[in-house]
């Protein structure tokens, strides 16, 4: 597998199969359905040869020199958050 890692946060972003073709550009990363805008070749690094977590998620994880690690500032979207909810 292929991941795309953010350079600043080392949070992994995006997961591709090995035969996956994506393109760092200038301005942006090419993959094979969509374009993404928000990253480019400076600001974020292609890695092959990834195991991913089973459970990986876009923003799960960090990797770092061919470690996972659990981001500590991601939420499951699926789960509510905690607290009391309280209707005006």
């Amino acid at each position: 597998m292929k991941t795309i890692v953010e350079n600043d946060t080392l949070i992994s972003w995006f997961i591709f199969a090995d035969n996956d073709t994506v393109e760092m550009a200038l301005t942006h990363i090419t993959c094979p359905a969509f374009i993404i805008s928000c990253f480019d070749d400076s600001t974020a690094t292609l890695i092959n040869d990834v195991t991913a977590p089973s459970d990986w998620e876009s923003g799960k994880y960090l990797f770092d020199d061919s470690v996972w690690t659990l981001n500590s500032e991601w939420h499951d979207p699926a789960m509510p958050e905690k607290g009391p909810h309280i209707l005006n």
